[in-house]
């Protein structure tokens, strides 16, 4: 009698843990955004932005109130070749997407004295008047950000290849009453949600 009522305490939670498949979207004049979650715990997302568009696969699963991203297959969101260049003075930094196309960026420098720089609407190869940098990430004109690039070595020269592309890394979405409140490219959760439409 005590093991039926287990199972039926955890066939109860499961039942409970569980989202429909299907569309959940959210759309407000040229802002267009949208996940789909299909059979075996895959999804799609989609973001549309004016002429932006940005779609992600990947694999999904429930963990008490929430839904838990990653992509599929996963990628660094930002690669960096470091190196020693003649002048000890600056700091040069040039920046690629992955597909090593130049794009606008900007870019937040950490010096090992703690002074942070910010360089905005940059293109290409960049020199930054420090010799001493401890740090850095990189931000795309959409708002996608770079994890935060720790300097290796006694080096003055980046090579940097960022993802364009938002990339999910066990991303925690918050599930509530068959909603769900998506999060920002800054990884704070959305003051909207993305409502069920469709089966497919």
């Amino acid at each position: 009698m005590k093991s039926l009522y287990v199972i039926i305490i955890l066939l109860f939670c499961k039942q409970d843990s569980k989202i429909k498949l299907g569309t959940y979207s959210y759309q407000i004049n040229q802002y267009y955004e949208a996940i789909t979650l299909e059979e075996h715990n895959t999804f799609i997302y989609k973001l549309r932005i004016n002429f932006f568009n940005l779609e992600t696969k990947g694999k999904y699963y429930i963990q008490n109130d929430s839904m838990i991203l990653n992509s599929s297959p996963q990628k660094d969101r930002i690669i960096v070749y470091e190196d020693f260049k003649k002048n000890k003075k600056t700091s040069i930094f040039d920046v690629y997407d992955k597909n090593r196309h130049r794009i606008t960026y900007h870019i937040y420098v950490t010096t090992r004295d703690n002074k942070v720089i910010e360089l905005r609407d940059q293109w290409g190869k960049i020199k930054v008047n420090v010799d001493n940098v401890k740090s850095f990430y990189i931000k795309d004109t959409k708002g996608l950000s770079s994890p935060i690039y720790n300097i290796i070595g006694q080096t003055n020269y980046f090579e940097v290849y960022f993802e364009t592309k938002r990339v999910f890394e066990n991303e925690s979405w918050l599930i509530k009453d068959n909603k769900i409140i998506p999060k920002s490219f800054n990884g704070d959760f959305q003051n909207y949600n993305l409502k069920f439409i469709d089966k497919r």
